[in-house]
């Protein structure tokens, strides 16, 4: 996938500016404070109505204005080539601010249709993968960070899987509500909600190890092609409670834990579902006590071990980079196994965030990869590629180069 054109307007501290980038390396360059975050984020809103950085919505209006707009045309190559413009409006009113996306001029305020219909109907498999300074909180940070990572990751590429994760989270906050009212809550009426969240808490959780061990597969060799000698990268799923964790760790290419003792394999929906139901069990009162659902993938985490021993709270800032390029570069490769798309791969701050040997694996890594790739920073880069210098919200492109 390709964007062929880039369009802001009123976003952020940018004004109205559209730029053609380069099929391959696109590097903003400019001061801090300058606006060439901006790109990356409305790249990442473009893809799926979500921003990097983690920012409202009601922040990116550009002070003093009403209306903010994004647009890109996007090319999918190979033999049927498609191209599609995409574009998210944001229109701010009295209470919140209001987000609709587009496809070819069609107006979709529901995140679901919208993902659906640009891989499904119109097959632009537009996807943007992002490295900046904020992940680091992917290793040492909560587990909610790391399970919305896992979420975002398997979401790009399964739509199905999107589509469990809010019914799942659906039935959770209704079975919630009850709890919390437990004194007065029919027991049959807990057990109508309790049934379907094992149901659908299991079929994310399996699709959760899948992806987990796909991702162990490869994690280790990608690892080495970025930084030579590195230790051994693994990758492993815990299913925690508020009591323990239990990991499930990669086995030759299978899984084996506690909860599943003696599978070689991807433990079955039935096998998930009975340990996730005997859990509750275990956890019921407990559970009356808190007024919440205490086991569940809504609860779950997933870590990355270095040389055996987990990154978080002990790996050093060299060791936490390098996992996270690992990270990230395996991700591209699993999602264009399974949709047959590149991503797009946005660098933010990428001056800052590697150090030199690092910065000229990586590029050789891109390089190689034939992706399009948009880097944002405030020096050179050893890589050639278009250069658009960002001033105050304006960008201008330098002389080209060719890749």
């Amino acid at each position: 996938m390709r964007v062929k054109k880039l369009s802001l307007r009123d976003f952020r501290n940018i004004k109205s500016c559209s730029l053609f980038p380069s099929e391959r390396v696109n590097f903003l360059v400019g001061k801090n404070g300058q606006g060439k975050t901006s790109f990356l984020e409305a790249l990442s809103f473009i893809a799926s109505l979500r921003s990097f950085r983690g920012a409202r919505t009601e922040d990116v209006v550009r002070s003093g204005e009403k209306k903010a707009g994004l647009s890109c045309i996007a090319q999918q190559g190979g033999l049927d080539r498609v191209e599609a413009t995409l574009g998210v409006d944001f229109t701010v009113l009295e209470s919140k601010t209001v987000k609709t996306a587009m496809i070819n001029g069609k107006t979709y305020t529901s995140t679901s249709r919208y993902l659906s219909q640009r891989f499904g109907t119109v097959r632009i498999g537009f996807h943007a993968i992002s490295f900046n300074p904020s992940d680091h909180e992917i290793i040492h940070g909560e587990p909610a960070v790391r399970r919305n990572y896992l979420n975002r990751a398997i979401s790009a590429e399964d739509m199905e899987y999107f589509s469990e994760l809010r019914k799942y989270h659906r039935i959770l906050e209704q079975r919630n509500a009850l709890l919390k009212e437990s004194p007065f809550s029919p027991r049959g009426l807990m057990e109508e909600f309790t049934v379907p969240l094992v149901k659908s808490g299991a079929a994310i959780t399996r699709k959760r190890i899948e992806w987990i061990g796909r991702l162990q597969k490869i994690i280790q060799k990608t690892a080495s092609e970025i930084t030579p000698d590195q230790k051994k990268t693994e990758a492993k799923y815990l299913r925690a409670d508020r009591h323990k964790k239990t990991i499930i760790s990669s086995t030759n290419g299978g899984f084996s834990t506690d909860h599943f003792a003696g599978q070689e394999q991807v433990p079955s929906l039935e096998q998930i579902e009975q340990a996730l139901f005997e859990k509750l069990l275990v956890l019921k009162e407990a559970e009356l006590c808190a007024g919440s659902t205490l086991v569940g993938p809504h609860r779950d985490d997933f870590m990355l071990f270095f040389g055996g021993a987990p990154l978080k709270g002990r790996g050093s800032q060299g060791e936490t980079r390098s996992a996270l390029l690992a990270l990230k570069l395996s991700e591209i490769r699993l999602f264009k196994e399974s949709t047959g798309h590149e991503p797009v791969l946005l660098l933010d701050d990428f001056s800052s965030e590697l150090d030199g040997e690092r910065r000229a694996l990586l590029m050789s890594h891109i390089e190689k990869s034939g992706l399009q790739v948009f880097v944002t920073g405030t020096e050179e880069f050893p890589c050639e590629g278009k250069i658009f210098d960002v001033d105050q919200g304006d960008v201008k492109e330098r002389e080209k180069k060719s890749v």
